[in-house]
């Protein structure tokens, strides 16, 4: 009744995760997920909802490289947004009354997931997927959820926009790294900044599990995860809060 009257509906952690239709309910194992532990009632639960049936939002997100199981389950259950919630965030999202939603960032970073050009496939009975969009929202930013169109914080506006199809563009980093850990503590916020602020257009890392469970026939798998530009990578960048802040829109994720 709260909810369906206007009220504001929140929750943090898990509280965060139930606000879509479908949820994590124990999924310990980001590869697991990825190798095809995704069961109703076991991994993956039924959610309340409050976020509507096209987003699924997901907690912990990069400090526990969250993007591993955030993918399976979107395509699984037919998600074509989904949201990374950084553990110092929050994020407020605002319903449209014609469905024009709006997510603002409280604080921290968060990525959104758009699954709307991806293709799906898979290879050794395990997840692949190929032109996923990833977009990094910093604080204060806004998306526009029907549009896509992103609103950088004010702050960030003010500082250096970063369009490799503009002219004048001039790239910071020079040699691309090689990531061991793609799914590491904080490594896709970071691999995200540095590839729209470089001289190179495309990034690579793995993801494995060098001790494997005794008994899992898919204990060799590993995954590679190929990040790079595409038509309309664009972003800003602003150093005014003491350190490198980007704000990235679409680029484009295969594994």
């Amino acid at each position: 009744a709260l909810y369906r009257s206007g009220g504001v509906v929140a929750g943090t952690s898990a509280g965060a995760a139930i606000m879509s239709t479908t949820m994590f309910r124990d999924a310990p194992s980001v590869l697991g997920v990825m190798k095809g532990q995704l069961r109703t009632g076991a991994e993956v639960d039924q959610g309340l909802g409050f976020m509507g049936p096209a987003l699924f939002v997901d907690q912990h997100f990069l400090k526990r490289g969250r993007l591993g199981r955030l993918l399976p389950l979107m395509v699984a259950k037919d998600y074509t947004l989904g949201l990374g919630v950084e553990e110092d965030s929050a994020v407020l999202m605002r319903r449209g009354p014609d469905g024009g939603d709006t997510l603002q960032l409280l604080g921290g970073k968060a990525v959104l997931i758009d699954l709307r050009d991806a293709n799906t496939r898979r290879e050794a009975d395990a997840f692949a997927l190929q032109g996923a969009r990833l977009s990094l929202l910093d604080a204060g930013d806004e998306i526009d959820l029907p549009s896509r169109q992103l609103r950088p914080a004010a702050f960030k506006a003010k500082g250096q926009r970063l369009d490799p199809a503009a002219p004048g563009y001039k790239p910071y980093y020079e040699l691309a790294p090689f990531y061991v850990d793609f799914l590491g503590d904080g490594t896709l916020a970071t691999a995200m900044g540095q590839l729209l602020d470089a001289q190179y257009t495309e990034l690579r890392g793995l993801a494995f599990d060098p001790r494997p469970q005794a008994g899992d026939a898919l204990a060799a798998l590993g995954f590679e995860f190929r990040l790079y530009r595409g038509p309309g990578s664009h972003g800003w960048y602003s150093d005014a809060r003491g350190g490198e802040d980007y704000t990235v829109q679409d680029l484009r994720l295969d594994v």
